[in-house]
């Protein structure tokens, strides 16, 4: 958690996830490990989408 680091596991194995800071207009890297998981480990698409728009909104933006 301190290092961003999504983590999931099933009765498999173990699965971590974490992405880069965003360069230019949204370039990005996105980082996986599994070790054995079996499962899709991407239920934070969606929060993931929403930080990157957070972060590209130009500073002193109103948020509504």
């Amino acid at each position: 958690k301190e290092e961003n680091i999504l983590y999931d596991r099933d009765e498999h194995g173990e699965y971590f996830q974490l992405y880069s800071m965003t360069y230019g207009e949204g370039f990005f890297f996105e980082i996986v490990e599994r070790r054995a998981y079996r499962g899709y480990g991407a239920p934070n698409a969606i929060f993931r989408i929403a930080a990157l728009k957070k972060a590209l909104r130009p500073e002193g933006m109103p948020t509504r």
